[in-house]
């Protein structure tokens, strides 16, 4: 009987539909595991100058906290992109760093920092460090401590301070900055004052000094009060320029229930000058007297996008932080751990104002994961067990 060969041809065929269907399983089996896999984790680790916070590989904004004699801040920002959007301590204000606090306290100058005559500028002195993250809600951050001390004095107000990240589903950056003001030990009342520009500010890049455009969630600037400087109320104010070529849109938001509402300063916008953009408390016209049985709550919220983006855009991300930032994260931390936020030899004297009883519990929610880092310290290390000229 005749043999009936193989024919090369189908042998060739054969086997290329072997290696096709292995590639294939290959490939549903890596899309299943990446499919059961958890999403990028958060990150808050030390580094050189301070800490700083991550979604996994993507860093979101940098704390520092050594080497700082007058104020601790946030020294880096940036956008989903990666473009930092923040500049710290330049040529021409040294005193500028980054996103940072800075107003009078009782006349002593916390945000300028060379002596005024014979007054010399107080110091925010870090008493305390923790970090923590969390998977619901999804947010990571640092929270302090911190003693306003004049030079040579005991503290003026202690502030506990809270610094989180959030994510969300929109291509933004989103961060809250909390303060809690608390009078010093021994002080029944301190006054808050302070320049027009005076709060939460911003210094951008260089780059965005130029060409950039302010705009708010009332559609009109407030009046000019010397050169481009105008002070705004507002419930948000955005700022819209370039780095290097590339747009970039910067927000901060104000939150209904801080105990005062935000007055924004903006300057730059002409380029004459160098941008910047702060949530006052509007001290230049009306100080604040700040007692033992009555803290001062702030919550702000700071946005970061790559483009310009609209009003609405900025709308609905503050829309969302809001929902966000409705746990004071700071007040439940006092609540838990006591007024002296855990430490004894703490100068705090802080109780919970009326205002915040009504918000929402931290404990109705899963408590983060928390690490205990101390004053100023990078050892003995606790892990909670829960998880989660002008100055201007």
């Amino acid at each position: 009987m005749n043999q009936v060969k193989a024919s090369p041809i189908n042998e060739t065929h054969l086997m290329v539909l072997r290696l096709f269907t292995t590639a294939l399983a290959f490939f549903f089996l890596i899309n299943i595991a990446w499919a059961d896999a958890d999403p990028p984790g958060w990150i808050v680790r030390e580094n050189e100058t301070g800490y700083i916070c991550q979604l996994g590989t993507r860093p979101l904004f940098e704390f520092r906290s050594r080497d700082v004699p007058y104020k601790p801040y946030v020294s880096k920002l940036w956008t989903p992109s990666g473009i930092n959007i923040l500049r710290d301590s330049p040529q021409d204000h040294g005193h500028h760093h980054a996103l940072m606090l800075g107003i009078n306290v009782e006349n002593i100058d916390f945000w300028a920092e060379s002596p005024q005559g014979e007054q010399h500028p107080g110091s925010q002195k870090i008493q305390d460090i923790q970090t923590f993250t969390s998977d619901n809600p999804a947010e990571a951050g640092m929270q302090f401590q911190i003693g306003w001390t004049p030079s040579g004095g005991d503290p003026l107000i202690s502030e506990r301070r809270v610094i989180k990240a959030h994510a969300i589903h929109d291509p933004v950056t989103l961060l809250t900055w909390e303060s809690v003001l608390a009078t010093g030990s021994g002080r029944e009342e301190v006054q808050l004052s302070g320049r027009h520009y005076e709060g939460l500010g911003m210094r951008f890049v260089e780059s965005m000094d130029r060409a950039g455009r302010f705009f708010v969630s009332t559609g009109q600037l407030g009046p000019l009060i010397r050169g481009d400087e105008r002070n705004t109320a507002c419930a948000w104010c955005a700022y819209t320029a370039q780095v290097d070529g590339k747009p970039v849109t910067v927000a901060i938001f104000d939150h209904p229930k801080n105990d005062r509402p935000m007055v924004t300063f903006t300057m730059g916008d002409t380029g004459n000058s160098f941008a910047y953009l702060a949530a006052t408390w509007n001290l230049w016209k009306q100080p604040m007297q700040l007692s033992a049985n009555q803290p001062l709550h702030f919550l702000w919220g700071v946005a970061v996008w790559d483009g310009e983006v609209d009003s609405e855009t900025v709308q609905s991300v503050r829309g969302q932080w809001l929902q966000l930032a409705g746990v004071s994260d700071a007040q439940a931390y006092i609540s838990a751990n006591g007024i002296h936020g855990g430490r004894p030899n703490s100068t705090c004297s802080m109780a919970i104002p009326e205002s915040l009883k009504s918000r929402p519990s931290m404990a109705k929610r899963p408590m983060p994961s928390i690490t205990h880092i101390g004053p100023r310290s990078n050892s003995a290390r606790q892990t909670g067990s829960n998880r989660k000229g002008s100055i201007y």
